[in-house]
């Protein structure tokens, strides 16, 4: 594990919050008491981490119990694709790795909006709708990212309702 997640998990305990997932080694971020801002961008950025780690072990169950019922993502190479979309486009995908460089966050009640930063990198196969010829052979070299997206409280965790990527540069 990361220095900086464990820092982060360290400051979320802190707090008072209690991790939770479905990808390895880690676990589901579950609320316990009321969150302040900061603690809430410490939450959304491990959870983008673990989002990074599902992507790249397939992890089905990550995915059913992150992303919203209505969770819709609009990829860097002009795809989309809804909830049950990612969960068996994830299974198509190869090899890949992701690496998390950024996260802002912004809590609006129960809402948060954030944005941040990150490198793909992998071998996608041709029948993936999400990634285009030319940012196929991109992401066998490393791409970067950036990204949008909207999360919702719901039952006392954060759901994914929406994603957007585009190519830095």
């Amino acid at each position: 594990m990361s220095k900086r997640r464990d820092a982060l998990k360290l400051g979320l305990a802190a707090a008072g919050v209690g991790l939770v997932s479905k990808v390895p080694n880690s676990e589901a971020i579950e609320t316990t008491v009321d969150m302040t801002e900061v603690d809430v961008q410490k939450e959304i950025e491990l959870l983008y981490e673990d989002w990074m780690t599902a992507a790249t072990v397939h992890d089905d169950d990550w995915y059913k119990n992150n992303l919203a019922d209505e969770f819709y993502y609009f990829s860097a190479g002009g795809g989309k694709a809804t909830r049950e979309e990612i969960i068996d486009i994830a299974n198509l995908s190869g090899s890949s790795e992701y690496k998390l460089y950024e996260v802002t966050s912004r809590l609006y009640g129960e809402v948060v909006l954030s944005h941040g930063r990150y490198m793909g990198k992998g071998d996608f196969p041709a029948d993936d709708p999400l990634v285009s010829p030319g940012m196929r052979e991109k992401y066998g070299r490393g791409v970067e990212l950036r990204f949008t997206g909207t999360w919702i409280k719901r039952d006392g965790r954060w759901q994914s309702l929406h994603l957007q990527t585009c190519e830095i540069g």
